[in-house]
């Protein structure tokens, strides 16, 4: 990572012009790229009164037919000034169990279901209760996928009013704008 001390943006790569502003300049002599990044996160997480980075593993890859199985956060508030992780293991409708290429996956057993796992209203309620403030920031890794699954839970208990509310920040999306994607 570089900045540039002429528009002061930051950006990976060794290149011979800055790709904001242009300027030629010798970047190899900048080395406060660390203090920066930390302070355009700390700028994100001041936009906004909550983030939530977050992770789903389901029961297959049709969010209409599959359910949510965990759901994992990690929430940020008050400027990521305070931190709260929840790890969730959702239980299954009675009669359902996972699908064996599910477990191999996941490593996520319909008794760890059984014995660990919370109704999926607890389990929204659990993610509704993370929302703090009026600005909402969510995180996730190929976004689009986990959010299918987040608002079909969501949708079955009648809680999908949040979701309007939040922006979201794709990982897999800046992953592929900043590197070769096969």
């Amino acid at each position: 990572m570089f900045i540039c001390p002429v528009c002061n943006k930051i950006f990976s790569g060794y290149p011979k012009r800055c790709p904001h502003c242009r300027t030629q300049n010798d970047f190899s002599k900048i080395s406060s790229a660390p203090s920066y990044a930390n302070a355009d996160f700390n700028d994100m997480l001041s936009a906004y009164d909550t983030v939530i980075a977050l992770d789903t593993e389901t029961t297959g890859l049709s969010f209409h037919a599959d359910r949510v199985i965990e759901l994992s956060c990690v929430t940020l508030t008050d400027c990521g000034k305070n931190m709260r992780e929840d790890d969730l293991l959702i239980k299954l409708p009675d009669g359902n169990k996972l699908p064996h290429n599910i477990v191999e996956l996941t490593h996520i057993t319909d008794e760890m279901l059984d014995t660990d796992g919370i109704t999926e209203k607890e389990a929204t309620d659990t993610f509704l209760s993370l929302f703090h403030g009026d600005r909402y920031l969510l995180i996730a890794h190929n976004t689009q996928f986990d959010m299918n699954f987040i608002y079909h839970m969501l949708r079955r208990q009648g809680a999908t009013e949040i979701l309007r509310k939040c922006d979201m920040l794709d990982t897999l999306t800046v992953f592929k704008d900043r590197h070769d994607y096969p």
